[in-house]
């Protein structure tokens, strides 16, 4: 978690690290998905459905600074890289 408090302002530390398992599943996803090919169909699923909550929920409901918002915004999109490759 200490990566994260380098790009991530100070103020939104306490925000942004309480409660937000994307943080997690993210590189968790992306890690599962180059180890097993044979599962990227259920990944796949999964991986959408993070990319679409964590963009709405991240602009209209968490009260983060544009910087912040940038950061979680491009790090959700960063999971349909790997969909669209394949």
């Amino acid at each position: 978690m200490d990566i994260i408090k380098i790009f991530v302002p100070k103020k939104d530390h306490s925000i942004i690290l309480k409660h937000q398992l994307s943080w997690y599943f993210i590189p968790l996803l992306l890690i599962i998905w180059f180890l097993f090919p044979e599962s990227h169909f259920i990944f796949s699923i999964s991986m959408i459905c993070i990319v679409v909550i964590g963009i709405i929920e991240t602009i209209f409901f968490t009260p983060l600074t544009i910087i912040t918002k940038i950061y979680s915004v491009l790090s959700h999109l960063l999971l349909l890289v790997p969909i669209f490759y394949n």
